[in-house]
């Protein structure tokens, strides 16, 4: 019932802000934006300027993004307030173990290990327990696994082969790179570092680096070529591109290495393509051994600003430096070039070259020309707005007023006259509704003019009775102001003739909020000072400061934040009567979603206007859009008639690079090749019949807020930058045409390049790569100071600190054994630990294969059609069987796919078809599954026979409890507590969490919250969706597992404290008197307390626990004495005790054995090694 009021309160505030202007719109979205990014700012309060429709939209963008908003006032005097704030909350519960748990581990004395363990300093700095030998060997085991995501170790560079034939030269010389050749093979010579800014089309990215080996080859040059592309789509078609221009097949002078695939061969490639990320994983190797055996690296497409790529210039600038011999080529398309340049040293260190692509001419049409061209009128709407007429004209809009109040200060006469046309005397007593003064106007009346001098005496004379506290009653700032209205020529920052102080100074010294509001709110300028006798600077917030008003301080500081990011865009002017249909188009559509049926009445405005052989790419936001696209292409009773004649591709990150290789064909004769796309075909791509682009105008981008851990993946505006790589795409071939589904005003509105991908992303990984990247003296907030753009201080903080209480890194932000090991894993750290748990506790087979879908996406399909769709959850709610676990779900599902491998292709198909599974996502999480066994083979974790062998591994693979003791280790602190009582879940920082529709939890009501067991909620994701937040991939867990597998990873004893109780303090009903418990703080929101006994036992569990984890890393491949052995079997055991008291269900089979499948039912990670013809499924002997 709540969530269906808050959806209704959504869907009337979207009604009322659908009202709003476009270009207020736009104003007001980069007020938010920058209030949302500025971390300094927790509070900010518009001026009640606002119109109510402004108003209403700022709550609706505010409730997306989880920002406190909040109005408050009456008529004019209304305000609305953000906040940022947030709430800490705490659960203090009580902490139960039977006495059988108890005594199972006082039987672990502290000398059962049969041996002394090394102290806790040993294993925290892997400088001190690893040697250079260890860690050569170790990465050299780990290519030898054939599943490395580092890029192979090669022979030393070699000279490169001719080229076999010339058949492609006349097309290559076509390209216009190729006029720069040879001042591109100078600059590199002289030069270790260049940047080619090249335009879309012009062949840089398969053209110089075979400039440098056909170079190489002529001066008999010995050469390795290593180009990182952003995606593993590009990598493949433009290895296997350049390869064809050199008569060669891919793995021979040229090949790729992407994750789970490669095509090379260590001794004959010399030009390997590879992503961003296996460039960056290889960089953490051992003294930079792929460095030492590549003499050029080329960035391509660092106008992207992922991540990875971002990382990289850092790390190579640094780099480059103890390699002087290796060149390094940075080329892009539009993006910020001085930033570029500048970061590598100037134009004197890393020279400009750039190159005009060759694109035939493309005609831009935007969303006014469109809705001309379609006369796409909503007659419903159309009637509604006839009603309410729009006038720009007559909105009353804070962002106009903050502008033009900088500029021209508005007069009390254009206040009252404000679309009203009528003359207002300056006898007239309703100004604003003030109430009448009785003070005196200076007037001249024989000349019929205002006494200027008088009036300045008048002014002078008030500031000062302000400035000593003599205006109790406000009326000195209403005579100011008339004042000042009424010289003509005074303004609003008229300063004292002998202080030079301006009233704005004496009513904030005063602490006079609503004066000094009242002043901001008319123009006066913040930013003015006054110059003290000792030659200090003084503005009116400085004063305040002074003063102890602190109030004061925070508004002045609001508005000088408000006024330093407003845009200044004005509407692009249009003739009225289009102007008219946009207005009516806009109100009709929000622009928070993709209008698909005006995609679809322009394909068959195109359908029926142009030649077959057009083909069409739609750029779209998401794969919900793509798909949905798709279906009324078909089903359009205009366009679905003509369907027959269409072939439509699907590009996106989750289809296989094989299904996607086929959007580069022509289609059959007579057929339109229609393209749907995310951002993915913006760059590098290049599919040569494209003639008409249908630009959406947005992509979908994924948001981190390091404070909560909340993430969004929300469909924004793109960049200035992204829209002309959009429209360039089809102009590639021939001239081409691009629409634009947005405003020429919108246009000009986005920002000029895409924002860095690392100012907006968990840091985890890439902290843990600068550690290991670094010297050890350097902080790894230093390095992070060195990027081209750096993230918030505030972000690097906060993953240093998950990566302690991980364990990766010590105190002193050094690598620990389980840092240097989650290293080698092409995952997160947090699920790398969790192999490292699985090991230890013997059930590695259900975490390898939960942590790969963790790592990958979940194989659950969710159809549009809400049939289907009740189906679909109904499909993953029973693969969960009834163990109230999302990751059960997918473990099931993933080891149930497998059992349908042993079968023909028919019966795998049904199987995902029929239960709604993915089995394009199954094929990836299988290959990445296999990569990490594999890894985990190479570092000794698991042993072919015997001892540590996988048999011997999953000992405890069956048992469920176990399993989620890990889960709950590696999400900690994603953790919510369920209060049963309230029926409500809530974490440290928000009292209003739900279950994603997604979740098996999902379909819980709210009456059912008080009967499920445990209460405590882990889960992989928590995201912000309207006004509430909610978390997916979720399992419900006990006490004991937070307990042994939360907090900071350390083998050293937790303090805890004597304090006495009452029943009132804690969350469920206990003892009738006061008791003493022990309590210990799991973390700043948790507390736990109970007996000595239980504490001081589980405690101490705890403790044995981390330091079995820490000898495992330590030594790998040793066998487990007894002691070890009743550590992991009493840490099983006691977890299925809890289980069974708290009523979860007894879940089996989720340990799979070995399955013997023929290797052509499935595809398998390829590399250029010889794999073998048979593959094993799930524990691989």
């Amino acid at each position: 019932m709540e969530d269906n009021k808050k959806k209704g309160n959504m869907r009337r505030l979207q009604a009322i802000s659908d009202k709003v202007p476009e270009a207020e719109k736009i104003k007001l979205d980069t007020v938010i934006d920058r209030f949302r990014n500025n971390f300094g700012i927790r509070d900010l309060t518009f001026p009640n300027t606002l119109s109510s429709h402004e108003r209403a939209y700022i709550h609706s963008k505010a409730g997306q993004f989880g920002i406190n908003s909040q109005s408050f006032g009456a008529g004019e005097t209304r305000k609305l307030t953000l906040s940022k704030s947030m709430k800490n909350n705490k659960v203090i519960k009580t902490l139960e173990l039977d006495m059988m748990s108890i005594t199972l581990i006082h039987m672990l004395e502290p000398s059962s290990f049969g041996y002394d363990l090394p102290p806790v300093e040993v294993f925290q700095n892997i400088s001190n327990t690893l040697d250079d030998s260890t860690r050569r060997n170790y990465h050299r085991s780990t290519e030898r696994s054939g599943f490395t995501n580092r890029l192979f170790t090669a022979p030393p560079p070699k000279i490169p082969k001719r080229r076999l034939h010339y058949q492609f030269e006349h097309s290559r010389r076509e390209l216009p790179i190729w006029n720069f050749q040879g001042k591109i093979l100078q600059a590199i010579r002289q030069h270790n570092v260049i940047f080619i800014k090249g335009d879309t089309g012009c062949g840089k990215t398969t053209q110089v680096p075979q400039f440098i080996l056909d170079d190489a080859m002529a001066r008999r040059e010995k050469v390795r070529i290593v180009c990182t592309v952003p995606r593993r789509i590009a990598a493949v078609t433009i290895s296997d591109r350049v390869a064809t221009e050199r008569g060669e097949r891919v793995g021979k002078t040229v090949g790729f290495q992407i994750r789970l695939e490669s095509k090379i061969s260590p001794c004959e490639t010399i030009l390997t393509y590879c992503t961003s990320g296996i460039l960056l994983r290889s960089l953490t190797s051992f003294e930079y051994s792929v460095l030492r055996t590549t003499t050029h690296i080329i960035i391509d497409e660092v106008h992207e600003r992922d991540r990875q790529t971002e990382f990289l210039l850092a790390c190579l600038r640094d780099v480059g430096k103890q390699f002087p011999n290796l060149k390094i080529i940075l080329m892009g398309a539009d993006m910020n070039t001085n930033l570029l340049v500048s970061y590598f040293g100037g134009e004197t260190q890393c020279p400009l070259i750039q190159v005009h692509g060759r694109l035939y001419p493309v005609k831009l049409h935007y969303l006014e020309d469109v809705l001309t061209l379609l006369q796409k009128e909503n007659d419903k709407k159309r009637q509604r707005e006839q009603q309410r007429p729009i006038s720009s004209r007559n909105r009353n809009s804070i962002v106009d007023n903050l502008v033009n109040t900088l500029k021209y200060p508005t007069t009390r006469r254009e206040a009252n006259d404000f679309g009203s046309g009528s003359a207002v005397s300056l006898g007239n007593t309703n100004f604003f509704d003030n109430p009448p003064t009785n003070e005196f106007m200076p007037f001249n009346a024989e000349e019929n003019e205002v006494d200027l001098e008088a009036i300045k005496n008048e002014l002078d004379s008030k500031i000062m009775k302000v400035w000593i506290g003599g205006d109790k009653d406000n009326l000195s700032v209403e005579n100011f102001l008339n004042l000042v209205d009424n010289s003509q020529v005074l303004s609003i920052d008229y300063r004292h003739s002998i202080t030079n102080t301006t009233m704005l100074m004496a009513y904030s010294v005063q602490g006079r909020l609503d004066c000094v509001e009242k002043l901001l709110s008319r123009g006066a300028d913040p930013k003015l000072s006054m110059i003290l006798e000792d030659g200090r600077s003084y503005t009116a917030k400085d004063w305040a400061s002074d003063h102890g008003q602190m109030e004061v301080v925070q508004i002045i500081t609001q508005y000088e934040f408000t006024l330093a990011i407003i845009a200044t865009t004005n509407s692009i002017e249009l003739e009225p009567s289009v102007q008219e249909r946009l207005d009516r188009y806009q109100i009709s559509h929000s622009d928070e979603r993709v209008d698909l049926q005006l995609i679809v009445d322009l394909l068959y405005y195109i359908n029926q206007n142009s030649a077959p052989k057009d083909a069409v790419l739609i750029f779209l936001p998401g794969y919900e859009e793509i798909v949905t696209l798709k279906q009324m292409i078909f089903t359009d009773h205009n366009l679905g008639n003509f369907s027959h004649d269409f072939v439509v591709f699907l590009l996106h990150s989750n289809i296989q690079t094989g299904d996607q290789r086929a959007v580069f064909e022509p289609p059959k004769p007579g057929k339109r090749k229609i393209v749907l796309s995310t951002n993915i075909a913006e760059t590098s791509l290049t599919i040569g019949d494209i003639i008409y682009v249908i630009d959406s105008g947005k992509g979908k981008e994924k948001t981190f807020d390091a404070m909560t851990g909340v993430t969004q993946l929300r469909s924004q505006w793109i960049s200035k930058a992204s829209a002309n790589q959009r429209a360039g795409r089809a102009g590639r071939c021939q001239p081409g045409l691009c629409i634009r589904l947005y405003s020429s005003t919108r246009y000009q509105s986005m920002n000029d390049y895409p924002e860095a991908e690392i100012v907006r992303s968990s840091l985890q990984e890439m902290c843990i790569y600068t550690r290991s990247f670094i010297r050890t003296s350097l902080k790894i907030q230093d390095f992070f100071t060195r990027l081209p753009e750096p993230p918030a201080p505030i972000a690097v903080k906060k993953s240093i600190e998950s990566l302690i209480a991980m364990g990766a890194l010590d105190e002193n932000e050094q690598l620990t054994k389980l840092g240097f090991s989650l290293l080698d894993f092409p995952i997160e750290p947090y699920l790398g630990k969790a192999l490292m748990y699985a090991v230890a506790l013997k059930c590695i087979d259900p975490i390898l294969t939960i942590i790969t879908i963790m790592s990958h996406r979940e194989p659950f399909q969710l159809p549009l059609n809400p049939d289907e769709k009740k189906k679909a959850i109904g499909s993953k709610f029973e693969f969960s069987a009834g163990s109230l676990s999302d990751h059960m779900s997918s473990l099931k599902a993933f080891q149930d796919w497998e059992k349908s491998t042993l079968f023909n292709d028919n019966v795998q198909r049904s199987f995902c078809r029929d239960r709604y599974l993915s089995a394009a996502c199954f094929e990836m999480i299988y290959g990445i599954r296999s990569q990490l066994l594999g890894q985990l083979r190479a570092a000794g974790f698991v042993q072919n026979c015997g001892a540590n062998d996988l048999k011997d591994l999953n000992t405890n693979s069956e048992n469920w409890p176990l399993v989620k003791g890990i889960l709950t280790g590696i999400l900690y602190p994603n953790i919510c507590y369920m209060d049963k009582r309230n029926k409500t879940l809530f974490n440290e920082y928000d009292t209003k969490i739900r279950y994603h529709n997604a979740s098996v939890l999902g379909t819980t009501r709210k009456d059912a919250i008080a009967n499920l067991p445990g209460d405590w909620v882990i889960y992989d994701e928590i995201s912000q969706q309207d006004f509430s937040k909610s978390i997916r991939t979720c399992t419900l867990v006990g006490d004991v597992p937070l307990v042994l597998f939360g907090g900071n990873f350390s083998t050293q004893p937790v303090a805890t404290d004597d304090e006495q109780y009452d029943d009132g303090d804690l969350l469920e009903a206990g003892a009738s008197n006061r008791v003493i418990m022990k309590r210990f703080d799991l973390n700043n929101w948790i507390t736990f307390c109970g007996t000595e006994n239980v504490v001081t036992a589980i405690l101490y569990l705890k403790k044995r626990l981390n330091e079995l984890v820490i000898k495992r890393l330590q030594f790998p491949s040793l066998a487990y004495t007894v002691e070890e052995e009743s550590v992991v079997r009493i840490v099983a055991e006691i977890l299925s005790a809890e289980d069974q008291k708290l009523g979860f269900q007894q879940i089996s089979g989720i340990g799979q054995w070995p399955k013997l499948v023929s290797g052509n039912l499935m595809s398998t990670p390829s590399s250029g090694y010889e794999q073998s013809s048979t593959l094993y499924v799930g524990n691989t002997p």
